[in-house]
């Protein structure tokens, strides 16, 4: 997979929302495919939008239902995700 020309990171709702409805919206705007998207998350509330992303990642300290969903497994929120998506993705 090639890094998407653009980047957009949601990390939070307002309640009425949730992460993968404001992706879906976003896919749709852009005009973009879901397969130009990457997801990552550690939590339980996470497991809709790992689910969503053919190119989701669990991060490495992420509960393990987390981790079982995921497509991939990356570092741990004490390193750089960043990083690990530019050194594994592109």
């Amino acid at each position: 997979m090639r890094l998407p020309k653009t980047v957009i990171c949601v990390t939070g709702t307002n309640g009425k929302t949730t992460t993968t409805s404001i992706i879906k919206f976003l896919i749709e705007k852009l005009g973009i495919s879901v397969d130009e998207v990457i997801t990552v998350g550690d939590s339980r509330n996470d497991t809709e939008m790992i689910e969503f992303s053919p190119n989701s990642i669990a991060m490495g300290n992420a509960i393990d239902e987390l981790k079982a969903k995921a497509a991939h497994i990356g570092c741990t929120n004490n390193e750089h995700i960043a990083k690990y998506i530019l050194e594994n993705f592109t």
